[in-house]
């Protein structure tokens, strides 16, 4: 391409919305983390999958489904899961990256070498759960 030498309507978003195609076979529920797997579809984040993406605005049930088949709307932004019962975090995470234990829980890494996937930074924590930013 070459530089602009006029002006252009350049088509922008806010990065909150995304949409992605969904694994085959796969069910995702509303509110639950989203992660893509290998191939760029959605599937439910789980303790070894990529880092999360997203939460499911909606509920998507590609059971029968060829991977694409449909989509997930899925939103970024600050939400609250559940906090780990084994590897807990605590106000003194606040800052720090949790990782994914599965589909509405986070927890504190292990160690260095954790292999769970990112879900966000931690922002807050309440009596009933951890806030995570997600972007």
């Amino acid at each position: 391409m070459t530089a602009l030498k006029t002006d252009r309507l350049t088509p922008a978003r806010s990065g909150e919305c995304v949409a992605d195609p969904v694994a085959a076979g796969v069910v995702i529920f509303a509110g639950a983390m989203v992660s893509l797997d290998t191939n760029g579809h959605a599937v439910s984040a789980s303790a070894t999958g990529k880092p999360v993406r997203a939460v499911a605005a909606a509920h998507a049930d590609n059971t029968g489904g060829a991977a694409g088949a449909i989509a997930v709307d899925g939103r970024r932004g600050i939400y609250r899961f559940e906090n780990s019962s084994t590897a807990a975090l605590a106000r003194t995470d606040i800052g720090a990256i949790a990782v994914v234990e599965d589909n509405q829980t986070v927890k504190k890494a292990a160690a260095s070498n954790e292999t769970a996937p990112a879900a966000g930074l931690v922002i807050d924590l309440d009596d009933s759960g951890v806030w995570i930013e997600i972007r």
